[in-house]
């Protein structure tokens, strides 16, 4: 962001004041399960992998487990955790959830308290130089996955904090822009195949369209 000069690094070209740290070192992963049977549990939303929309992160048909019958053990998350899924690292699949919650044992809730601010670790994870990390162990196992050591041994870049601040703060207002150029793209494509039916019909006429009023602003 302020055309610093790089230096080599051995996961590759970074600006010189930044650091590599190893992941084991500045993220923290969730033990211990707990029963989504339970209370507080059996009302807290549930998060699968099925449940992220992948490369963007995006949540999306959450029931709560009770809804679901959810039995096997879960891990607790907090609005201060990272969700990544271990299962199938090529779909890129990271969530920053702004609720409490259970997510699958196929998830993992990460945590970095003294490396990395929360946004910063989330964009970093979607990242495709971290997919590609974590997609070089996938293939040594029968089912495309990453473990915690594995998980543990990726080396991360790590700028100061501040400036992490900035970079998660541009990327976030291009998410922004992304999602409302997709929700106008998908209320012209309504409008379009609505317009189409009433022509094609004869329930309305060209003449009688104004077509500048049915556009989404």
């Amino acid at each position: 962001m302020r055309e610093e000069p790089q230096k080599e690094t051995e996961i590759g070209p970074i600006p010189e004041s930044w650091e590599v740290v190893a992941f084991i070192d500045s993220v923290s992963i969730k033990n211990g399960q707990v029963d989504p049977r339970q209370n507080p549990f059996v009302d807290m939303m549930h998060v699968g992998s099925e449940n992220i929309e992948s490369d963007t992160g995006r949540l999306v048909k959450l029931c709560t487990n009770g809804e679901l019958k959810i039995s096997s053990g879960n891990y607790y998350f907090t609005p201060d955790d990272v969700l990544y899924s271990k299962i199938r690292p090529y779909l890129n699949k990271v969530a920053l959830p702004d609720f409490e919650g259970t997510c699958s044992a196929d998830m993992y809730p990460l945590r970095s308290e003294s490396h990395f601010i929360r946004d910063f670790l989330f964009y970093y994870l979607l990242s495709d130089d971290f997919k590609k990390a974590a997609m070089s162990f996938q293939d040594r196992t029968g089912i495309p996955k990453i473990n915690r050591a594995q998980l543990g041994s990726i080396n991360l870049a790590c700028p100061a904090k501040e400036e992490q601040s900035g970079i998660a703060e541009v990327l976030f207002t291009c998410d922004s822009r992304r999602d409302l150029a997709q929700r106008k793209k998908s209320q012209l494509q309504d409008l379009f195949r609505t317009l189409l039916h009433e022509l094609m019909t004869a329930k309305t006429s060209v003449r009688e369209l104004d077509i500048q009023s049915l556009l989404p602003a």
